[in-house]
């Protein structure tokens, strides 16, 4: 660990960094609540240009993806890292000049201004501008916020026909579960991770000896990677027990997104859920029996110990069995494949999984 990575792992650049972020956006509002008021022309509204706006909105999500991994990377080499924000410095000219398509298509109108897109693109344009010229950077900038704006980006996208050339109403829907998933868990993964990061750290100065001495907590050196991991086995409810917080900060954290981050994940996940049930449905199919109708009886009625009796007890069992078996062959399929688990602890860790059992400081 470099020494002025201790220094750049600090509260105060933290905050002030995030001041210059909501200051940026904050300025945006103030100019297009100006221009509203002061301008005869603020109801006009402007065409979108479907194609310009595609390109847009793809080349958004790739920089934010981009943005995501750079963050990764430099939260790797723990320092502040030249290379990365001349990178992010190219990515924040795009921001920009989509957040000013955005206002000017509706004439920079104030209500256009206080959507969640043009926060995040106004707030990244701030952070990176305090990364260039503040002469106090970090390494722990907050543009893994930008996987929101993907996500808002995606959503557009759908909102706009964009995608109906390319792909199916289904898959549309499919891959929004599939993305709100990933940006959901990995925002709140980078926000654990900047909170233990800067909850670890406890620099004292000692002035007799003009000396500066760093405690440091053991787990300073975990990885987003570690807390991608311990936020999707802690919002799927599975709290495998193997990764725990350390940190008052991380701790009251992880009661925030524990409350909140659970329904979203869930939400997400939805669509999932009907396309494994659909799955399902072709599988039984076959041994699925007929319903009976009302020709069927003599009096026109049904008699329900009649149909308990009839019941085709075969499907009902595989019925209830079919769902919790295809996740399981899933899980199985990931222990082998991926994880090399042996048989045993494949079947083991893949029902604990699926059940959602708690199963203390198992070692996964």
């Amino acid at each position: 660990m470099k020494d002025e990575s201790y220094s750049e792992a600090s509260w105060d650049r933290f905050l002030l960094q995030q001041a210059c972020g909501l200051g940026g956006f904050f300025t945006v509002l103030i100019l297009t609540r100006l221009w509203t008021s002061f301008t005869s022309t603020r109801f006009l509204k402007r065409r979108h240009k479907s194609k310009i706006d595609t390109y847009f909105c793809l080349v958004d999500i790739l920089f934010s993806t981009g943005s995501m991994f750079s963050f990764i990377a430099s939260t790797d080499i723990r320092v502040y890292n030249i290379g990365l924000t001349v990178v992010e410095g190219v990515f924040a000219v795009f921001y920009l000049a989509a957040m000013m398509r955005r206002l000017w298509l509706r004439n920079f109108d104030y209500g256009v201004a206080i959507t969640f897109s043009n926060f995040f693109d106004s707030y990244s344009v701030a952070v990176i501008l305090y990364q260039i010229f503040s002469g106090m950077p970090t390494f722990l900038t907050p543009l893994f916020a930008r996987s929101m704006a993907a996500l808002i980006r995606y959503e557009e996208m759908l909102e706009l026909g964009l995608l109906n050339d390319w792909f199916g109403e289904v898959r549309q829907r499919l891959g929004l579960s599939a993305l709100r998933f990933i940006c959901i868990t990995y925002f709140f993964a980078c926000c654990g991770f900047c909170i233990e990061i800067l909850g670890d750290i406890d620099i004292n100065k000692d002035d007799s000896v003009d000396r500066i001495f760093v405690s440091v907590n053991p787990d300073y050196e975990q990885t987003v990677l570690k807390q991608l991991y311990y936020v999707v086995v802690t919002l799927s409810t599975v709290g495998y027990g193997d990764i725990c917080p350390e940190t008052p900060e991380g701790k009251m954290f992880t009661v925030f997104y524990a409350l909140v981050g659970i329904v979203f994940v869930f939400a997400a996940l939805s669509p999932l859920v009907d396309a494994l049930m659909f799955v399902k449905d072709l599988l039984l199919k076959p041994i699925t029996p007929k319903e009976p109708t009302a020709e069927d009886c003599d009096d026109g009625s049904f008699d329900i110990d009649d149909l308990r009796k009839g019941g085709n007890w075969t499907f009902k069992y595989c019925a209830a069995l079919a769902g919790p078996g295809l996740i399981f062959v899933l899980g199985l399929m990931i222990g082998f494949f991926v994880m090399d688990y042996d048989l045993v602890d494949g079947v083991y860790r893949s029902m604990i999984t699926m059940t959602t059992i708690e199963i203390g400081r198992a070692h996964v």
